[in-house]
């Protein structure tokens, strides 16, 4: 009996070494596909993979506005005025006498000639304000020398504050060709024809730079200089 139960054991121990379990066979399969690189079915890793991906690489973030506003911005031109007055009386004067007193300039005018309470009217503080941007970018070497075209805008601020802001100075003459009984006026204009006008008792010559131009009736002009623009205009039209 005890024979017959050992045979039996030691055949079924044969029977399960030399067989080919369907568990083992499949897990075997398995293995040998995903070796061979084929596609997961399941959409496993492959799938997810290229999602990954494609977000990963999407478009790059854009450049902010700061950082191009800043790269991009200029800087000053060398020889340009580093400050503006900005129309103000004060500030354009001390501009250009800071300038002179650079330059060592300030010593060929009795004190700053650009005095703020003088300069009155548009045309007036305009040249002023071109006068001291001229004098601040030009050199001092150039100023010296007097040939600086800077100068010109110094006359020019000069006689515009002078005449006013038409441009124009309206004075009485006296001596030369004077009537002795009559008068002189001269209209003298920086832009503009100037005028002259002579006058005796009966009568009243224009002229316009040095050319007879008519005659008109001085009623009274010789006696009062207040008269003097509506003659010049009677006589000389403008």
């Amino acid at each position: 009996m005890q024979r017959i139960w050992l045979t039996l054991v030691v055949m079924l121990a044969c029977e399960q070494k030399d067989g080919d379990p369907q568990g083992e066979t499949e897990t075997a399969a398995s293995t040998a596909t995903d070796a061979t690189g084929a596609p997961d079915p399941t959409g496993g890793s492959g799938t997810g993979g290229q999602s990954s991906t494609s977000e990963s690489s999407g478009a790059p973030e854009p450049t902010t506005g700061g950082a191009t506003s800043s790269s991009s911005g200029s800087e000053p031109t060398p020889g340009t005025s580093s400050s503006d007055p900005g129309g103000d009386p004060a500030a354009v004067c001390q501009q250009f006498c800071d300038r002179l007193v650079a330059c060592e300039l300030e010593g060929a005018f009795d004190g700053c000639p650009c005095q703020p309470e003088l300069l009155s009217g548009t045309n007036c503080l305009q040249r002023w304000q071109l006068t001291a941007e001229c004098f601040e970018i030009d050199t001092c070497r150039s100023l010296e020398s007097g040939e600086s075209p800077c100068w010109n805008d110094f006359s020019a601020a000069t006689e515009w504050c002078l005449f006013g802001d038409d441009g124009c100075e309206l004075f009485q003459e006296f001596g030369g060709d004077t009537p002795p009984d009559g008068c002189v006026y001269v209209d003298e204009c920086l832009e503009a024809p100037s005028r002259r006008l002579v006058c005796d008792a009966a009568e009243c010559t224009c002229e316009i730079d040095g050319a007879p131009a008519g005659t008109c009736a001085p009623e009274g002009v010789c006696d009062d200089i207040k008269l003097a623009p509506a003659r010049l205009d009677a006589c000389c039209g403008r």
